[in-house]
């Protein structure tokens, strides 16, 4: 009895991990297909809006810690150069390469690039942590990358520039690294913190390359506001504290294969409110997608090969004891 109840407690647990990245992909979805909108119809860089969404979420995090939870802004001393990194490599550069990608070309292309992060967080997995691959994660990655390629190609196929590519490519990788090094923090700290200096250390990160008040040199009106703090809450703030949250639950692979449920709900929400295509191979891909997502949760008795919070620690300590 105890034992069957351990049991339904894990799966519990799991289903909130699952859940908590599902929502997070809507929020990311929605925040893309904001942000062509904002591209197409505004002179703006996304290298300003990425600094100043930055900055906007990490001052409401902190004003919110600072009044309900002040323990949650202490750090310790020697994880100073966690954060820096995470901050950095993490936080600030998976959403400039991402909407630099989107500025260059469609939102499904950009998305379809950025969502080569779970081959790249499985080979990081098996090539590094030194874990074997089961055949059910292969089998849901291969539906997910071939569901992937088909919203792709249904759209019209790749869509943008060299430095299109480029930054997409480069979001995959970064995504990879948000994933497992976020892993990592959530084992060490809470959620909230480590999101409040991932936000602050990524925006004081690029600020040599864009003012956040640059912004008030661009005319804006009363709507343009509210677009830029809906990406600040609802495109940042919101989301990545629900995958920080899921990675408290969930492997790094098992988080990023979920993640792509916001390719789907991307180019959805991409045909529905900005007159993109959704054509039916679009529409054969998003369901392999889904195929790929569903058998992940009907098949969670089987360990998938991306390095748990504990592994990832137990790891970098081992590699920092040998140098």
């Amino acid at each position: 009895m105890n034992k069957g109840t351990a049991s339904s407690k894990i799966d519990r647990t799991g289903i909130r991990g699952y859940a908590l990245i599902a929502a997070a992909c809507l929020f990311w979805a929605l925040s893309g297909v904001l942000a062509k909108f904002l591209f197409s119809s505004r002179p703006l860089n996304p290298l300003l809006l990425v600094q100043f969404r930055l900055l906007t979420s990490f001052l409401i995090l902190a004003a919110v810690l600072a009044a309900r939870s002040p323990g949650d802004l202490i750090i310790r001393r020697r994880d100073v150069g966690f954060f820096l990194v995470y901050g950095s490599v993490g936080m600030a550069m998976v959403q400039l390469s991402y909407f630099t990608a989107i500025r260059e070309g469609t939102v499904s292309t950009a998305i379809f690039l950025q969502y080569l992060a779970p081959a790249i967080t499985a080979a990081y997995a098996v090539l590094w942590v030194r874990q074997k691959a089961p055949p059910g994660l292969v089998i849901n990655l291969g539906l997910a990358m071939g569901g992937s390629a088909l919203l792709l190609l249904g759209g019209g196929g790749l869509s943008t520039t060299p430095l299109g590519v480029l930054a997409g490519v480069s979001s995959a990788a970064f995504m990879s690294f948000y994933a497992i090094y976020g892993s990592k923090g959530v084992a060490m700290y809470s959620p909230p913190t480590v999101l409040v200096y991932a936000l602050g250390v990524g925006a004081v990160f690029l600020l040599p390359l864009a003012k956040p008040w640059q912004v008030l040199a661009l005319g804006w009106g009363p709507a343009d506001w509210l677009f830029v703090l809906y990406m600040a809450v609802l495109g940042t703030l919101v989301p990545f504290s629900l995958f920080l949250s899921g990675l408290k639950q969930v492997e790094p692979v098992q988080a990023t294969l979920t993640a792509m449920l916001e390719p789907v709900l991307a180019t959805t929400g991409a045909w529905l409110l900005l007159g993109e295509s959704l054509l039916p191979l679009q529409a054969a891909g998003g369901l392999l997608i889904l195929t790929a997502v569903g058998r992940l949760q009907l098949s969670r008795q089987g360990r998938a090969p991306g390095p748990s919070s504990q592994q990832i620690r137990d790891g970098q300590e081992h590699r920092d004891q040998s140098v």
